[in-house]
């Protein structure tokens, strides 16, 4: 006779084994080189601002109530400011709550984090759905007793120079050093086609 308690116990383990590789994802699903998920995707039509041609974009879609991914995601991105101080990076934060996120609320947060965090504003939320769907990402809005949360991945994107996708994280959970060094060799790729 089967236990009752094993398929329950098979299907926990599962979903234990799944949440502590998270944040090994990327690497694990990488082309081995890179502790990033490699994707190769032009973004030309993604609304980012101009930059020149060796900048990189690190990209993050949330909103500043945010109270889970969004200030852990924006401290990791802190962090690698500090780390590439004369590199050239950027930190493009989008929208995904135009209507909260105000203009001058979003210029303050950027003002806070650095002169190289540069914020976009959707019009809309349905505007912002575009850009994250535009990333192969998505948004949707979770009406609370309060107000709403918005549902997203809270994954951290790489756009080269040439508006091209080029890695992307999927986990706040990252091991700093590894994306640091993801950055360089993507820096000194494009560095040397000058």
């Amino acid at each position: 006779m089967k236990a009752k308690w094993l398929p329950a116990l098979l299907l926990s383990l599962a979903v234990s084994v799944v949440l502590f590789s998270l944040p090994f994802l990327p690497a694990l699903l990488s082309d081995g080189n890179y502790f990033g998920l490699k994707r190769k995707t032009d973004v030309g039509e993604l609304a980012l601002p101009a930059t020149d041609k060796q900048t990189l974009s690190l990209v993050f879609l949330g909103y500043l109530q945010c109270g889970t991914v969004c200030p852990k995601q924006l401290l990791n991105l802190k962090v690698l400011d500090e780390r590439l101080k004369n590199a050239p990076v950027r930190f493009i934060f989008i929208s995904l709550d135009p209507e909260r996120d105000t203009s001058t609320k979003l210029k303050q947060t950027m003002q806070a984090l650095g002169e190289r965090f540069v914020a976009v504003r959707p019009e809309s939320f349905q505007a912002a759905q575009k850009l994250a769907m535009d990333l192969m990402d998505s948004a949707a809005i979770r009406p609370t007793s309060q107000s709403y949360e918005i549902d997203h991945s809270g994954f951290l994107y790489v756009v080269n120079p040439a508006r091209q996708l080029e890695l992307v994280y999927t986990s706040t959970a990252l091991d700093l050093d590894r994306v640091e060094q993801d950055l360089r060799r993507l820096i000194n790729r494009f560095d040397d086609r000058k």
